[in-house]
């Protein structure tokens, strides 16, 4: 009898769980593909490797600065956190990342793992990154009641025990085949309901980068190239679309890339770190499962530069370290001259300032040259690293030479 139809009917969530049990008893993807009936590439997409690598990318995405989910978590529970936070009525005391292991008393001692558990002031959100649009109902009752029973409280005044159920939403990052029911659920009790419990949810596929920016989902930036992930399913066999697609996938990471680094003065230097490494993970993630590792041979966008862009804040930070060091040994020496108060102010500004400006010109210089050598265009490095187009011109003469 041929599965294969049936097989392709699947919902990811069945399709996973067949790969998983295969690979306990059959050495190779390839072995797989074959019993399968489908593509390696399809193997690859739902490896267990694949999916664990994929869940750690993004549940770094929440090791960021307020300033970089609130606007998500507004948006997704319309609450007004980061206008509070800019303004200083939330504070950093007041927002608490929760556990979000749950060991379950089963003969296994089972552990559920939640993505994201915050708590905001007196409100716990939970936030779950989705892959497929499957229905989830039934998974986030199960955290819902973990989180409750982990967190227990007896109310010796009232006399019971009190469980705190966390507000809970999705985020969905593409769109399949499966047309799921609502998420959300009620608690009953003798046909009463005792709590009816509404789930949000954001669809990437719906979403376009300007209602990202303009909301100040800053979270969800790295996050839009997913939009490629059922793209490239449907092109694997067409090597002539497939190649146009590897291009319009690195050009908007690209322009990804350039439009973050402009939000300097809305997020930390470290979210913006944070986007940067996520923009590269996702590049070797698509690369390893579609283009058969395509992107990372031919030097087309050495993504791995972001661990360079980790070192040109690192180098930032010590050109200012050094900078202040300098403006004050200028400061003293002209405090002795011209009255060691009025002096040692001068000196520290006046050469705070021009040893940062140096400092900060020749870091940039350095990771600037580093990604002229790793084939990045002039106009893409100089709107990076923000060095005018005839530093950028006067280093690859210098390199030529």
């Amino acid at each position: 009898m041929n599965y294969s139809k049936k097989i392709q009917n699947l919902s990811d969530q069945d399709f996973k769980e067949i790969i998983r049990v295969l690979q306990k008893i059959i050495e190779t993807d390839k072995e797989i593909a074959k019993l399968l009936n489908i593509t390696e590439k399809q193997v690859k997409k739902f490896t267990s490797k694949n999916r664990a690598k994929l869940d750690e990318i993004l549940k770094r995405l929440f090791n960021s600065s307020p300033k970089m989910f609130l606007g998500t978590i507004d948006y997704l529970f319309t609450t007004n956190y980061l206008t509070e936070y800019f303004n200083g009525i939330l504070t950093d005391d007041e927002i608490t990342f929760l556990s979000t292991d749950f060991i379950r008393e089963t003969i296994n001692f089972d552990v559920l793992k939640a993505d994201a558990i915050i708590q905001i002031k007196n409100y716990i959100y939970q936030i779950e990154f989705q892959t497929s649009n499957d229905n989830m109902a039934i998974r986030l009752v199960r955290y819902a009641l973990e989180f409750g029973i982990a967190n227990a409280n007896y109310n010796k005044k009232k006399q019971v025990y009190e469980f705190e159920l966390p507000h809970q939403a999705i985020i969905y990052l593409e769109k399949n085949k499966n047309n799921p029911l609502s998420n959300n659920y009620e608690l009953l009790q003798d046909g009463k309901v005792l709590a009816h419990i509404k789930i949000p949810d954001i669809k990437i596929w719906s979403l376009d980068e300007q209602a990202v920016y303009s909301h100040k989902m800053y979270l969800l930036l790295p996050v839009l190239i997913f939009k490629y992930r059922s793209i490239l399913e449907k092109a694997q066999r067409d090597k002539s679309t497939l190649n146009q697609l590897k291009k319009d996938f690195l050009y908007d990471v690209k322009q990804t890339l350039i439009n973050a680094s402009k939000l300097y003065k809305e997020l930390e230097p470290q979210d913006l770190d944070i986007i940067k490494f996520t923009l590269g993970e996702f590049v070797t993630y698509f690369d390893n499962v579609y283009f058969e590792n395509q992107i990372e041979r031919s030097g087309e966008f050495r993504m791995t530069f972001t661990e360079e862009i980790l070192g040109y804040r690192e180098e930032i930070n010590k050109a200012r370290q050094a900078a202040l060091e300098e403006g004050k040994q200028e400061g003293k020496q002209e405090g002795k001259q011209e009255g060691l108060q009025e002096g040692l102010q001068k000196g520290k500004q006046e050469g705070l300032q021009e040893g940062l400006q140096k400092g900060e010109k020749q870091a940039k210089l350095t990771i600037a040259a580093r990604l002229l050598e790793q084939g990045m265009t002039k106009q893409d490095v100089a709107q990076i690293t923000g060095i005018g187009l005839r530093d950028i011109l006067e280093l690859t003469k210098n390199q030529e030479l």
